[in-house]
């Protein structure tokens, strides 16, 4: 899995914190019970002897490491079963002085083995929805606010189907895509006049998709390649970065496709993020206000044969529901 570079090592920082924070508290409960238990803090002394400084003793007597080793077990089974006596006979559970790791898969490393712990991931996956949910609002854009009922549900004679039975369609599928996301999800196209929820779809995805830890980004097509021509006539490596990882990321989200100045840097950079994110298997949602027939005077014919070959194509159609939704307030 992908992982966005400035968010992760925020993870891992937010990681070390909470680690530092649990061991500071600790310490406190450590000085308090010593203070009210002073055998309890002697019988701590005792039990921080390491066992490296026992058998360099016992091998300076002369006397047998093993049997030394052995015998320093003994006595810390001994001291640990008198600390959990002591600190009973004052009212405190058995593991109050013992630094529990909140992980147990990890022990508060971050990597389980080479790989980034889940408890890593859940950390990284709420500062990156946190992120998002600045541009997209999440508290409005999800999946429980979308209101069908803001479509027709008059039939499309020219389609077959009405607007509201269209967009019921068109949710479920997205619900299906956000809630099974993976390296065997398809690539989104949605395309349909302003105002019929395009962004508001793609955004409850984006919302779905990062609370699962996947890597998500969403920009708007001239964002998108704003960064890319910042980083061919910049030297500054945050340019550079900032571009590469349209390329890296789980699921690209590219909001209003067309609305960019077309020129022949914006359309090569087009080819190039389509080619890449499809040659690495990395999924894509594009959005635009644009139909197919619009798209194909816009774009290459190398464009739009991904376009329309490797992307399921999703039509939004019916009235503004924005215009509906203001009516309503």
């Amino acid at each position: 899995m992908t992982f966005d570079a400035d968010l992760l090592a925020q993870a891992f920082e937010k990681k070390a914190r909470d680690r530092s924070r649990r061991e500071l508290l600790l310490e406190e409960r450590r000085k308090k019970v010593f203070r009210q238990i002073p055998e309890l803090a002697e019988n701590d002394r005792l039990m921080r002897k390491t066992a490296a400084e026992a058998v360099l003793t016992a091998l300076k007597s002369g006397t047998d490491p093993k049997a030394a080793a052995e015998a320093l077990r003994d006595e810390n089974l001994e001291l640990q079963a008198r600390e959990v006596d002591l600190l009973a006979s004052y009212g405190y559970r058995p593991d109050y002085l013992q630094n529990s790791p909140e992980c147990q898969v990890c022990s508060d490393s971050g990597l389980d083995g080479t790989s980034v712990c889940s408890c890593v991931r859940k950390i990284y996956a709420k500062l990156q929805t946190r992120q998002l949910d600045k541009k997209l609002d999440f508290s409005v854009r999800n999946f429980e606010k979308f209101d069908l009922s803001l479509y027709s549900p008059v039939e499309d004679r020219k389609r077959g189907i009405s607007p509201r039975e269209n967009m019921k369609n068109n949710l479920e599928i997205c619900k299906e895509y956000a809630l099974g996301f993976g390296s065997r999800s398809s690539n989104l196209a949605f395309f349909g006049d302003t105002g019929l929820g395009k962004t508001f779809l793609s955004a409850c995805i984006a919302k779905v998709v990062s609370e699962s830890g996947f890597f998500v980004i969403y920009g708007s097509a001239g964002e998108i390649f704003s960064d890319y021509e910042s980083e061919k006539f910049s030297r500054d490596k945050d340019s550079t970065a900032s571009a590469s990882r349209y390329t890296q990321c789980s699921l690209l989200i590219l909001d209003d496709l067309g609305t960019e100045m077309t020129t022949q840097f914006t359309v090569s950079a087009l080819y190039n993020l389509l080619n890449s994110r499809l040659m690495g298997g990395k999924k894509t949602i594009i959005t635009s206000n644009l139909n197919i027939k619009d798209l194909r005077t816009r774009y290459t014919p190398q464009i739009m044969s991904r376009l329309e070959g490797e992307f399921r194509n999703l039509a939004f159609f019916g009235d503004d529901i924005r215009m509906k939704r203001k009516e309503r307030m």
